[in-house]
C-alpha cells in the first residue's frame, strides 16, 4: 500500500484552504487520498445542479456519456440511465470491478479536488463525487458486505467509499471499523464518517483516536471527521479536549481541523491556545487558527475584544502574506475595513471592551 505523507496532505490544504499550492504534484491513491482529505474541509453536501460531464473508463470499457441529473439521489433510475459502451451493469458487476472501479474514481475525484480551483475543474469534481454518490448507493449492501468480510485492501476502499452513500445505514458498519487492528482500514472508515457528515454520529470514539492514536494517518482522519460531524451540528463534552489536544499534535493535518473545531464550538477557554498557532510554521495552520479567532470573536461578544487585540497584536510580527490574513479577520470582526496602516486599527482595537 502506498504511504500516507503529511506533504502530501498538506497539498490538498495549501490549494483549497488560503494558500497557494506548494508542493510538487503526485497522483493519489484512494490509500493516500485518506490523508489529502483529512486536512481539507468538509465535502459539501453534493445536492448542487451539476452539469453533463464526459467521465474516465469506467467498469472495464463502460463509459457513460452524461452524468443523469439527480441520478446520485435516486438510484431507481439505474443502468438505463447510462448509456455504455459494452454490457457492463454498475448494478450487477461483480463485487472485483465495483472495487476496482470506485478504486479508479476516487482516486479521479481526489485529483480533480487538488485541482479545482477554476470552474472547469469543479465541475469535474463535482460530477466525479455525484456518480460516485450514484454508485455507491446503486451498491450499498455490497459494499457493507465487503466492509464487514472482505480482505484488508477490498475493506480498506470500502470504508471511503460508503461516506459517499450519505445513507444512515452505512453509519454503523463504518463506527463498527474503527475498532480494527488495520490502521489504513480504520483511517478510511473515519473519512467514510466525515464525508457523511451527520450531526447524530457519535463523537466519542473518534475523538479517542485524535488524542491516542500512534498513527499519523489516523489521526489527521479522526480531526477531518471530528469537524465535519461538528460542522453538521455534532456535539460532544470529548470534542473541546481532543480538539486542544489536537492543536499541539505534530501533524499540521491535526491542528488544522482541529482549531477550525474550535471555532465552531465557540470555545471560548482555548482562545490563547489558538493565539499561539498564529505564528505556526505552517501559514494554513495559522490561517485556521485566526479563521476560528474570528469566529469565536463573533459569536461570543464579550471575547470580541480579547479576539480582535490577539490578532492585532500579530500584524507587526508576521509576513505580509500572514498580515493580510489578519487584517482580513480584523475587518470581519470590525465589519469595516480601515486599511493596510496599523495606527488605523489600533484606535479600533483599543476602543473594544
Amino acid at each position: 500500500m502506498p504511504s500516507i505523507t503529511p506533504a502530501s496532505g498538506l497539498r490538498w490544504l495549501a490549494q483549497h484552504w488560503l494558500a497557494p499550492a506548494l508542493w510538487a504534484r503526485r497522483a493519489p491513491s484512494p490509500i493516500s487520498v485518506g490523508a489529502l482529505i483529512a486536512l481539507g474541509a468538509c465535502s459539501s453536501t453534493g445536492d448542487e445542479d451539476l452539469a453533463p460531464y464526459q467521465p474516465p473508463p469506467r467498469l472495464g470499457a463502460s463509459t457513460p456519456a452524461t452524468l443523469p441529473t439527480g441520478a446520485a439521489d435516486d438510484v431507481s433510475s439505474g443502468p438505463d440511465a447510462w448509456t455504455t459502451t459494452t454490457d457492463v451493469d454498475p448494478g450487477t458487476a461483480p463485487t472485483g470491478f465495483l472495487l476496482a472501479e470506485l478504486d479508479r474514481t476516487m482516486t479521479a475525484w481526489n485529483q480533480a479536488k487538488l485541482e479545482a480551483h477554476d470552474p472547469p475543474t469543479a465541475t469535474v469534481e463535482h460530477n466525479l463525487r455525484d456518480y460516485l454518490r450514484y454508485l455507491t448507493r446503486l451498491r450499498r449492501e455490497d459494499l457493507i458486505e465487503e466492509l464487514s468480510t472482505g480482505p484488508p485492501r477490498n475493506r480498506t476502499i470500502a470504508a471511503m467509499a460508503l461516506g459517499f452513500t450519505g445513507d444512515v445505514e452505512a453509519e454503523g458498519p463504518l463506527l463498527a471499523s474503527l475498532s480494527d487492528r488495520d490502521g489504513a482500514i480504520v483511517a478510511n472508515a473515519l473519512l467514510g464518517l466525515g464525508l457523511l457528515g451527520r450531526a447524530d454520529t457519535p463523537l466519542e470514539e473518534i475523538c479517542r483516536l485524535l488524542q491516542h492514536s500512534p498513527r499519523p494517518e489516523v489521526r489527521n482522519s479522526a480531526a477531518y471527521a471530528m469537524q465535519c460531524i461538528v460542522t453538521a451540528g455534532g456535539r460532544s463534552d470529548a470534542v473541546a479536549v481532543a480538539a486542544r489536544r489536537g492543536l499541539v499534535d505534530a501533524q499540521p493535518g491535526v491542528r488544522v481541523p482541529s482549531a477550525l473545531t474550535l471555532g465552531l464550538i465557540v470555545d471560548t477557554n482555548s482562545v490563547e491556545r489558538l493565539s499561539d498557532l498564529l505564528y505556526d510554521e505552517i501559514p494554513l495552520v495559522s490561517n485556521a487558527a485566526a479563521s476560528s479567532l474570528v469566529l469565536i470573536g463573533t459569536r461570543s461578544l464579550e471575547h470580541k475584544g480579547v479576539c480582535a487585540r490577539l490578532l492585532f497584536s500579530g500584524l507587526d510580527r508576521v509576513t505580509p502574506s500572514r498580515r493580510s490574513t489578519l487584517l482580513q479577520g480584523l475587518a470581519r470582526l470590525s465589519g469595516r475595513y480601515l486599511g493596510e496602516e496599523t495606527e488605523a486599527w489600533r484606535d479600533w482595537v483599543r476602543s473594544l471592551p
